[in-house]
């Protein structure tokens, strides 16, 4: 079995998604068109957005489908600065720098709500 490369969130504003993760991550797309946008992260890693309505073949059941992705931190300072420069530019920061029981995390939120933590594992 391979191991997955590709995360996709369904979202409801393409166009506004599109513009916050182009902003989160430094980065254009890939690809992108009127219901699907590809992002290259790192290690061959994708992130894909897809228009929930345009999803094929459709959710069953809600359509309001969650996800949370978790980008790990190198060191401590680079993640404190990360959280304080996403807080500068409007970003809901979800749940401020935190120790927990696997490391030191911060949480955003995109415009669906889709949780994107941050962490420097201990």
């Amino acid at each position: 079995m391979t191991a997955p490369h590709t995360t996709i969130l369904y979202v409801r504003d393409l166009t506004q998604s599109l513009a916050f993760y182009q902003q989160l991550l430094g980065a254009a797309p890939l690809e992108a068109t009127e219901t699907f946008a590809l992002f290259a992260l790192n290690e061959g890693a994708m992130l894909g957005l897809w228009h929930q309505d345009k999803v094929v073949p459709p959710c069953a059941g809600s359509t309001q489908a969650r996800s949370e992705l978790c980008f790990p931190m190198r060191d401590r300072d680079t993640l404190l600065g990360t959280c304080e420069r996403l807080a500068a530019q409007g970003v809901d920061i979800a749940q401020s720098p935190t120790e927990m029981p696997f490391g030191l995390t911060f949480l955003i939120t995109d415009p669906d709500q889709h949780r994107i933590r941050y962490l420097l594992p201990n």
